[in-house]
């Protein structure tokens, strides 16, 4: 050939680069639009040489082209915008997998996809939740239409159709028996789909809407959780039922068994007999509060901001304010069964309005400022601030509750050694 490659057609020099390409027969060949230029019959043989090329010389071929439907040819497709690749497999598969006729149709099905997956960036699991609530809309297709009205809605609030106004609604169905992750979720849903609408008016040039509540710092506890309010609480009750309920029957038994004469015959004093129940109960309570304490850290892995050693010395000072108590009880019923039922009286009047299981924030104040003295309120308040706020002794509302347990355990004390002396 006599002509210059500037002289050649278009196709020719495909040809004439192609040709070029192949001339060392390499195990990679990449192509950058082979076909740009060429007519549908030379496309057509060029896609069929590479096949050629893949299935007897073992070549592997990546190619590059903007006609979509061409890619169809190839073995396996990838779909790229804006530098991502945002779908790969084999065109067939594609094909089905989106239920569409052709390649096009199935590339600008993504491209609208990933347009909503932009502006929906905000969303969160809590959106997807909605798909499960509603067993009707199972499937993204029925989600990308309240997304879709809700954009229309937001960019033209003004002339907003009944329809689409109709269609951005997210209808959840709560099941409110469990009420505190019921009202989490309603709560994680409205600040997702406030963030949705700035993003939406972010994305079409308008300005965000600044949420009306910013919280500029979480001060005490930033990463803690549900159960990491409720544990102090649950700690504290649970000492205190276990350890009034045991102690108010041992002197009872005691006293029913005729060890009591016997220890009385062998020289033992009342107030000795007394210690020596208040010590085993004490031993016993320090064993409990360790295995507590680790399985909540360990196990549940919850969270605590304080001193351990500081959680194991209140939780400790209420073990002991309810052995007293509960000796207290032993010292004057003659009857087990009516220490046992005087016992779960006393133990869960108190739980269920001190604040160690329900927040007494809803009670009437008037009525709050007599609960709080109670021998469980301070002391739940105190763990709480120690495990959650890492507050130390030093501070009031910490030693408050240490000092309630001191005081009301060391007056059930005394009161106890007297009333059981007297009526033994």
């Amino acid at each position: 050939m006599s002509k210059s490659v500037g002289q050649l057609s278009g196709g020719k020099q495909r040809q004439l680069s192609l040709a070029l390409a192949l001339l060392h027969q390499p195990k990679l060949l990449i192509l950058d639009e082979p076909t740009v230029g060429t007519d549908p019959e030379l496309g057509d043989k060029i896609w069929r040489y590479l096949h050629v090329c893949c299935a007897e010389e073992g070549m592997s071929v990546l190619l590059v082209t903007h006609y979509t439907e061409e890619a169809h040819f190839a073995h396996n497709i990838g779909f790229m915008r804006d530098g991502r690749l945002i779908e790969e497999g084999v065109p067939k598969l594609l094909l089905d997998k989106f239920q569409e006729n052709n390649l096009e149709s199935v590339f600008i099905r993504l491209c609208k996809y990933q347009e909503k997956h932009t502006i929906t960036d905000g969303l969160d699991n809590s959106l997807q939740t909605y798909y499960e609530l509603d067993k009707k809309s199972a499937n993204n297709e029925s989600f990308e239409k309240p997304i879709q009205a809700l954009e229309d809605r937001v960019i033209d609030v003004d002339n907003a159709e009944n329809e689409t106004i109709e269609d951005s609604q997210l209808r959840v169905y709560i099941d409110n028996s469990n009420y505190i992750y019921a009202q989490f979720l309603i709560d994680s849903l409205t600040q997702t789909v406030w963030s949705l609408i700035s993003d939406i008016l972010v994305e079409n040039g308008r300005a965000r809407i600044p949420p009306p509540i910013q919280i500029v710092e979480t001060i005490y506890a930033p990463d803690s959780k549900l159960s990491d309010f409720l544990l102090p609480g649950y700690m504290i009750a649970f000492i205190y039922l276990s350890q009034v309920t045991l102690s108010s029957i041992v002197l009872i038994h005691e006293r029913q068994d005729g060890l009591f004469d016997r220890a009385i015959v062998a020289g033992a004093g009342h107030k000795l007999i007394f210690a020596s129940h208040f010590i085993t109960g004490c031993l016993m309570s320090f064993i409990n509060v360790i295995l507590m304490l680790l399985i909540a850290f360990i196990w549940f892995d919850i969270t605590n901001y304080g001193s351990y050693s500081l959680v194991v010395v209140l939780v400790m000072a209420q073990a002991i304010n309810a052995i007293s108590l509960g000796l207290l009880i032993s010292s004057l019923c003659k009857e087990s069964f009516v220490a046992f039922f005087l016992s779960l009286f006393i133990s869960l009047s108190q739980l269920f309005t001190s604040g160690a299981i329900f927040p007494n924030e809803s009670i009437e104040p008037e009525i709050r400022k007599f609960l709080y003295y109670s021998p469980i309120a301070m002391p739940t308040e105190s763990l709480r601030n120690v495990m959650l706020r890492g507050w130390t002794f030093t501070n009031f509302y910490v030693y408050h509750g240490f000092a309630m347990n001191c005081i009301s355990g060391l007056l059930f004390t005394i009161i106890a050694i007297i009333v059981f002396k007297r009526n033994s």
